[in-house]
């Protein structure tokens, strides 16, 4: 390879302005053009998070309460257009994560179950997330899903909700928080 520091080496941002790549195979210089990358390496794909705050005060044990995508409030009503996304591809759904920020506020539940429904069909569990700091301001649940545990069509409505999960004397209110939600597109 050229006896050069990389930087003395110019930036360019478009690959139709490089003629080469360079690097080594083994102990071996070699070259390849721009348009040859990418076969190799990652694949590509378009990644999106849905994100939004909610306050939930309110709780009936056993009732899954939906994000709502416009407002604050969750809701435990059949979803409708205010907590229900059309994706613009298909994909898969790889995290869906919740904390508690609300300050002055505790949590008052152990753990957090997810849920999904399309269309405004049947209420399915995803799963149980994993908790860390329970009963606390700063509670945090997040489900990391595989590739095939929630996959999603062009233009179908996907809405997510939660069940909170108490013991004892709890009342499941987990207060004002966030939540997100990772999409990978394919």
């Amino acid at each position: 390879m050229a006896n050069k520091k990389f930087s003395e080496f110019s930036t360019k941002t478009d690959s139709s302005n490089v003629d080469f790549l360079v690097g080594y195979q083994g102990s071996t210089n070699v070259k390849i053009a721009p348009s040859n990358i990418g076969g190799g390496g990652g694949a590509a794909f378009s990644f999106d998070t849905l994100k939004g705050a909610f306050y939930h005060s309110a709780n009936v044990i056993g009732d899954v309460y939906w994000f709502d995508l416009i407002t604050t409030s969750e809701s435990t009503s059949n979803p409708n257009f205010d907590n229900s996304i059309a994706p613009h591809g298909a994909g898969k759904v790889k995290f869906i994560t919740m904390v508690n920020n609300q300050v002055g506020l505790t949590p008052s539940c152990d753990g957090i179950k997810f849920y999904y429904k399309f269309d405004g069909g049947t209420e399915t569990l995803l799963g149980t997330a994993t908790v860390t700091n329970p009963n606390t301001n700063g509670m945090t649940a997040k489900l990391e899903l595989s590739d095939t545990d929630l996959t999603f069509s062009f233009g179908e409505s996907l809405a997510f909700g939660f069940e909170t999960i108490v013991s004892g004397a709890q009342d499941g209110k987990f207060y004002g928080g966030w939540f997100h939600v990772g999409l990978v597109y394919d």
